[in-house]
């Protein structure tokens, strides 16, 4: 699977959103990833990952 911060993919397009009664703000990021399929993939794994140098577990 191609990396996240991968050189030759271009950022897709952001869209910002407000739903619901609270106007929470929901992000739309389209075109993200080359291979959406096996982003998904990986994020259904289950195994733990580190963000900002924390371990986070699902």
């Amino acid at each position: 699977m191609p990396g996240l911060a991968e050189a030759s993919a271009p950022m897709g397009a952001i869209r910002l959103h407000y739903v619901g009664q609270s106007r929470t703000p929901l992000l739309v990021v389209d075109d993200f990833h080359p291979d959406p399929d096996a982003l998904v993939d990986e994020a259904c794994q289950g195994q733990p990952f580190q963000t900002g140098g924390t371990l986070v577990s699902r």
